[in-house]
Formats: C-alpha cells, structure tokens, sequence
C-alpha cells in the first residue's frame, strides 16, 4: 500500500516538486525494503521483457483498475532509479519522464502533518484558502527569493516548517485574511524580524526560550481566538 505525502498530496504544490509516496512495510523488511524495490524498478526500467512480465502477474493477481493503470504507467520512461540508503528515513529517488518521484516507508510523521494541514485547511474555509495562501507563500520562497539574495536558498527550510509557519500566521490572523496576498504579507510581517538564535515559532507566535538550562521554547497558552483553541 502506498500514500502521496508532501504537499501535492493536499494539491498545494509548485510546478517543480517531485511526487513524495510512502510505503507501509512490515518492520521486519525496514532495513532491506529499498534495496529490493529500487533493483525492482531498475530491471523493470532497463528490460522491456521484465515490464512484460510484471503486467501479466499484475493482471493475475490484481483487480482490473490497477491492472490498466500500470499499462499506461508501462508507456512512460522510467529512469534515474537511485537509493540514499545513509540517511533517515531511506528513500529510492527516480524519474518517470520529466516528475521527480521521491519514495520512502512508514512516513507516518508526514501522514500525520498532512492530516493537520488538511483540518486547518476545512477550519479556515473560504474556498481553499489555506492551501492558495501556501501555495502562493512556498512560490515566493522557493522563486523570488533567488532575485532578492542572489542564489538558492529553498532548501533551508523544509516544506513542512513553512507549512507550520503558513498555520501560525492563520491561527493568530485569520481575521485579517480574506485573500492570499494577505497571508503573504502577515506572513512578511510577522518573519521579517525574526531572531533564530533565541526565539522559535509556535502556533500560538514567535517565543523565546526558557533560561540556559532547559533550553526548551516558552509556552504560549491558546488564546480564545486562534483557530487552534
């Protein structure tokens, strides 16, 4: 069984983001699962027969909605299989003409944060306007920031911590958003100043932390309106 995470799995993605899918593997295959599957891929990628071959036990074995999808999977180019094995979590990496596909297993933390984005999205309602808001926010990140700094600096933050930065600013401003462009610039307002090296960013707003010894982010109590109460 597998699952579309990242954010085209809530169809707010860039025109550029790979397609980000997640296994569920038994615990007992964690450690060899991606080996097995990208030598999979890569003789069905280099060996028409081998193609041929999975399309038939597929069609025995299978329903004949899945049976006819992989035939027209079987029409594309499947190239660029790789594993990144060095890393947590492991994932395969290839391409099926010109989509990105990232693959991993037991993602549950993304599944979880995709659910969470998916309530807030139902909460704020306004046709869409949480996953718009995103959209337009993640396309400023990952393209005018190129022409504002001069090189490319999406890759530091993740999808996911924009996305909890997208969810403070509509927990605390909701009321002042009708548009996206607004939550682009609640979302200017509230980051522009930010100090990483002694403040965090919560749900509830930007926090600093507690004395040296715990170092731990200070808690901010919901308040009565927030969306998240």
């Amino acid at each position: 069984i597998s699952y579309e995470v990242g954010f085209f799995a809530i169809r707010s993605f860039l025109s550029d983001d790979p397609i980000k899918l997640t296994l569920i593997v038994n615990p007992t295959q964690l450690a060899w699962w991606y080996n097995t599957l990208a030598e999979k891929l890569k003789l069905i990628a280099e060996n028409p027969v081998e193609m041929q071959r999975f399309l038939n036990d597929t069609a025995n074995n299978s329903d004949l909605t899945n049976h006819e999808e992989l035939r027209i999977i079987a029409n594309h180019n499947l190239r660029n299989i790789s594993c990144i094995s060095d890393k947590t979590p492991c994932k395969i990496l290839c391409a099926i003409d010109s989509l990105d596909i990232e693959i991993t297993a037991n993602n549950r933390s993304e599944l979880c944060l995709l659910a969470f984005f998916e309530e807030i999205s139902t909460i704020v309602g306004q046709n869409d306007l949480f996953k718009r808001s995103t959209i337009l926010i993640r396309a400023w990140w990952q393209y005018e920031t190129l022409a504002i700094i001069g090189s490319d600096i999406r890759h530091y933050l993740s999808e996911f911590i924009l996305g909890i930065m997208i969810t403070s600013i509509f927990n605390q401003y909701h009321t002042q958003i009708q548009h996206p462009f607004q939550a682009l610039l609640c979302f200017l307002r509230e980051y522009s100043q930010l100090e990483v090296t002694s403040h965090a960013i919560s749900l509830q707003g930007i926090v600093g932390f507690e004395p040296e010894a715990t170092n731990q982010p200070k808690l901010i109590f919901p308040s009565s309106n927030h969306i998240i109460n």
